[in-house]
Formats: structure tokens, C-alpha cells, sequence
């Protein structure tokens, strides 16, 4: 297999063996599907990716994620919102906002004078802004948009679902105007690695970013990288800003993600990472909920072996996963107040601080991660 930025041979480097689509909440069992999830890393630019690609349609059909739901996420578009302002004159210079899910990203770009669009094949609301969140995917139902037509792209925790990422590139390029600015935000591969976060991996990420990749993917299309930007976002992310031709800013080492030994040592780490819960889970008696139907539950669930013996249910403020049950089974029910529940396990650990602050003080607390 071919890595999806430099065409170099790829080596293998995980099997998590068949997995259940991470968002494929049910309430038909006999709807349930599993897909391989296995990854290669491209020893040249150092890009990890799946080797299956699951058909788009059977992913984002009935998609069940709203970026708006976590304060978090809110506070750190609020934040890039103002970093871009900074660059530009503003107001009314128009934004494409790639993946705009609900609208969360577009909301705070028109608090800062953006004219702001956006692109999305599963919008949870694509009434909001007027209707400016177009139903579609980028770049298949673009062509219609004029050259240069938007001073500011962004594309967060997109680049990562994107299969021909030649193609969505050479979009945005061509949608960009000669001084415009793309932001790109993408977990970083160097920390997936460090902190073992295999539960991030699952069919929907078809790739896995370290910083020359992307750079190397937007020189291919005259786009060089003027800003770039660590993010504890996510387990940690990338916050690059790309432009058509200008004086690019120096590299960062990734010298890890080219030796054998880093993913090596990442298998190890993730399965001490697996025992640790076990062992703590066994010594917190009582009953047991979840919190958090993420994606990432279902990956660390298969992994560990965790089901609907272990927990009664999962809490989750996601509407459209209510009353449906998760891959592994658990029933998924709107946030309470845990009565009868002594202990919770808490799956988004990227989002751990937001989710303590809404549980109740007798429960005890265990995070996945």
C-alpha cells in the first residue's frame, strides 16, 4: 500500500483486528458491521494510515456527532476565530469552514466579521446561518464555487476523514485567494504515539498526521506553511496555517516517527494502558455507568473487552444517540444524576475536566485514558 501524501511504500506497524464503526449507534443489532482496522506508516513522510477505507455513505449517513456539544471545543474555536481575525482587515472577507458539522466553528467566524459558509456531508443543522451549510462533500460538490473565492479555509479534524487528499487540497487551493490563509487543525501522530492513544484510531480517521506530511501535501499544491502552532486539543493537535507561495517557516523535528522502535514501544504503552484500567476498575466496587459516547469508547471498549456486564449504561448529552445502544453494547441515556451509580468511567478524556465538573460528588471516578 501507497501512503496517501508520497506515494512511498507503506509498512505496517498495527491490527486491531475487526472493529465496529466507532459512531455506529443501533437499535437494530442485526444493523452492526465490522470492518478490519489495521495501519501503516509511510517511512518517508511518516503519515500513518488505515488500510481499509469504509464507504463514506455508511459513515456519515446518519451522523451522530455534534462538535458543539463540549465547552472545550466551543472555547478553542472562539480562540482560532480571534487568531484569524488578527490577519485580516475583516469585516464581510468570506470563510469556508470544511466539515462544519453544527455550525459551531461558523458561528464564532461571524462573531469576528467573517461572512462565514460552510460544508458538511451530514450537517446536524443545516438551516443554521441561513442555510449557509451547504449538504455535500468537499471537494466532489465544489466545482460550482469560483476560483479564489474565500479570504479564510478552515478544515478542523477533517483532513484526517479524507481519503484522495490530493484532491481536497488542490481545492482548496483553487478556492483560496492569492493572499488567503488555510487553517488546518490535525492530531498529531508523535503524540497518538506517546500517550497510547489507540482508542483514537477507528475507521472514520483514515489518517494518522505528523507535521511533514502535511507540509509536504501543501508544497504540492503552492501552499506553504507561515504559522505553525501545538494544540492540547484531542491528545494533542496541529494548528498550521497555510499560504499560496509565501516564505515558509521553519521545520520541527519529527526524528521518532521515523524509527521502528517509537511504534514498538507504542504497542507496549498501550497495553500496560489497557491493564492499568483493568486493575483499577477491579478494585472500585459498586455499580459502574459510563460518560461519554465517543467515538473513542467504542475503540478502547473492543479493545479491553468491556461490555454490558461492566457497565449499566452510557451518559451522553448527544441527542441522537439517546435511546440507541452503543457498538458494545450499552444502553446510551441522556445526562442525570447517576442515582444508584458509585462509580463512572469516563470514556472522552480529552474532555476530562469539562465532564467531572458535571457529575455528582459521591460518585468515584475512573478515565479511560
Amino acid at each position: 500500500m501507497r501512503c496517501r501524501v508520497c506515494y512511498t511504500q507503506t509498512i505496517p506497524w498495527l491490527d486491531l483486528g475487526a472493529q465496529p464503526l466507532a459512531n455506529g449507534f443501533y437499535t437494530d443489532p442485526s444493523t452492526l458491521r465490522y470492518y478490519p482496522l489495521s495501519v501503516v506508516r509511510c517511512p518517508h513522510c511518516a503519515l500513518s494510515q488505515l488500510t481499509e477505507v469504509v464507504p463514506p455513505d455508511l459513515l456519515y449517513t446518519d451522523y451522530v456527532y455534534r462538535s458543539g456539544i463540549s465547552q472545550t471545543f466551543n472555547q478553542h474555536c472562539a480562540e482560532l476565530a480571534a487568531e484569524l481575525s488578527s490577519l485580516f482587515s475583516v469585516p464581510h472577507d468570506r470563510a469556508l469552514d470544511i466539515g462544519a458539522n453544527d455550525g459551531t466553528l461558523m458561528d464564532k467566524m461571524e462573531r469576528y466579521g467573517f461572512l462565514a459558509f460552510g460544508i458538511d456531508p451530514s450537517p446536524q443543522d443545516s438551516t443554521a446561518f441561513g442555510g449557509l451549510i451547504h449538504q455535500g462533500y468537499f471537494p466532489k460538490d465544489t466545482a460550482h464555487i469560483r476560483d479564489g473565492n474565500f479570504q479564510v479555509i478552515t478544515s478542523l479534524n477533517v483532513l484526517g476523514h479524507v481519503d484522495d487528499v490530493q484532491a481536497f487540497t488542490a481545492e482548496v487551493a483553487r478556492l483560496l485567494t492569492n493572499d488567503g490563509v488555510w487553517a488546518v487543525e490535525v492530531p498529531w501522530v508523535r503524540e497518538l504515539l506517546r500517550g497510547a492513544e489507540f482508542d483514537t484510531i477507528y475507521h472514520e480517521h483514515l489518517s494518522y498526521w505528523s507535521l511533514s506530511a502535511l507540509r509536504l501535501l501543501g508544497k504540492a499544491h503552492g501552499l506553504e506553511a507561515i504559522h505553525i502552532s501545538f494544540q492540547p486539543i484531542h491528545g494533542g493537535t496541529i494548528r498550521v496555517f497555510f499560504q499560496k507561495n509565501a516564505q515558509p517557516v521553519p521545520e520541527w523535528s519529527e526524528a521518532s516517527l521515523l524509527d521502528p522502535m517509537t511504534y514498538d514501544e507504542f504497542k507496549i504503552r498501550m497495553a500496560k494502558r489497557v491493564k492499568r484500567f483493568w486493575n483499577s476498575y477491579r478494585h472500585m466496587e459498586g455499580s459502574w455507568a459510563g460518560y461519554g459516547a465517543a467515538a473513542k469508547s467504542t475503540v478502547f471498549a473492543e479493545v479491553a473487552g468491556l461490555g454490558p456486564d461492566h457497565l449499566l449504561y452510557v451518559a451522553d448529552s448527544t441527542p441522537e444517540k439517546q435511546g440507541r445502544f452503543t457498538p458494545f453494547g450499552v444502553p446510551v441515556v441522556p445526562p442525570g444524576d447517576f442515582a444508584g451509580i458509585d462509580n463512572v468511567l469516563i470514556f472522552p478524556w480529552n474532555f476530562e475536566a469539562e465532564i467531572r465538573a458535571k457529575l455528582p460528588p459521591n460518585v468515584k471516578v475512573l478515565v479511560s485514558r
